[in-house]
């Protein structure tokens, strides 16, 4: 009749494969050695897991702003933003004697989608980067641009354009 570990298990074996004690087998010192340093290199990586985790769910650091970047996300009405931004762009047109050019919607609706001018201009810079990325190399970027400022994106336009 089988006694001890062996009624538990159908051979010798424990979990990890090791015989048991008993002839040929491990003696109780290594046992618990052994599976001290298990324990041990559980806690590492659990501690290492740890640390990851709390290294991502920091709060990413804000990027600081260009003059020019902070004046604009100091401009809260889009609406008159947008109206002398497309009487720039008109007069340009004229005085260069343009034959076609697009003017931004001074619609009510499409301009509640941004809060202030730098968002409008960010989100316009990184569609125009999308769209001179696909004409030079023939598929959409896959970038994510979370924090990437309006001047980092318009000198990655620039960087295109030199293409």
């Amino acid at each position: 009749m089988k006694s001890g570990k062996a009624k538990l298990f159908g051979s010798r074996k424990d979990l990890d494969g090791q015989f048991h004690r008993g002839g040929g087998g491990r003696s109780a010192r290594k046992a618990k050695a052994h599976k001290r340093g298990i324990e041990r290199q559980l806690r590492r990586a659990s501690r290492h897991l740890c640390d990851e985790g709390e290294a991502e769910s920091r709060e990413p650091p804000v990027p600081t702003l260009s003059p020019r970047e902070a004046e604009l996300k100091g401009t809260t009405d889009l609406l008159a933003y947008l109206e002398s931004r497309n009487n720039i762009v008109n007069e340009q047109a004229k005085a260069e004697g343009w034959e076609f050019w697009t003017l931004a919607p001074e619609d009510p609706d499409y301009v509640s989608q941004w809060s202030n001018a730098y968002d409008y201009e960010r989100d316009m810079a990184i569609s125009v980067h999308s769209d001179i990325y696909k004409e030079t190399v023939g598929f959409r970027p896959r970038v994510d641009w979370g924090d990437a400022t309006l001047e980092k994106i318009e000198s990655s336009i620039e960087s295109l354009y030199k293409e």
